[in-house]
C-alpha cells in the first residue's frame, strides 16, 4: 500500500516526542483493505491516521499511548472546570433547585 509522505511540523530534535508529523488520510475503503497494515503503523510507527469519508476526516486511528495523552488532558480540563464551578458556589454564583423547579413549572 502507498503511504502518503509525511512531514514534519517542526524541525525539532529527532526525539520521538519532539517530532510531529501531518497524519496520513486515507479512505473508509483503503482503512478496511489494509487495517493490520494501519493498525500497525499506528501501534509500532506512532503515526496518526485520519480516515476520510465522503471527502472529509471522521475519524482517526492513533496508537494507544496517543489516546492515554488524550485522555490526560480531557481530565485536566474536567478537573478546571470541576475547581472553576465550585469557587463560583463558594462566591454565591448559582441558581438553587428550588429556583430551577420553580421556573420549569412555569
Amino acid at each position: 500500500m502507498a503511504w502518503p509522505t509525511m512531514t514534519t511540523k517542526s524541525q525539532a530534535t529527532d526525539t520521538k516526542q519532539s517530532k510531529r508529523y501531518e497524519p496520513a488520510s486515507l479512505t473508509v475503503v483503503k482503512v478496511r483493505e489494509h487495517l493490520a497494515e494501519v493498525l500497525n503503523r499506528a501501534q509500532y510507527a506512532d503515526e496518526r491516521i485520519r480516515i476520510i469519508k465522503h471527502g472529509k476526516p471522521v475519524a482517526a486511528i492513533v496508537s494507544i499511548e496517543d489516546l492515554k495523552v488524550l485522555e490526560a488532558l480531557e481530565d485536566e480540563l474536567d478537573i478546571a472546570a470541576a475547581k472553576r464551578a465550585l469557587e463560583e458556589i463558594r462566591r454565591g454564583n448559582y441558581v438553587g433547585w428550588e429556583d430551577v423547579k420553580a421556573d420549569l413549572q412555569k
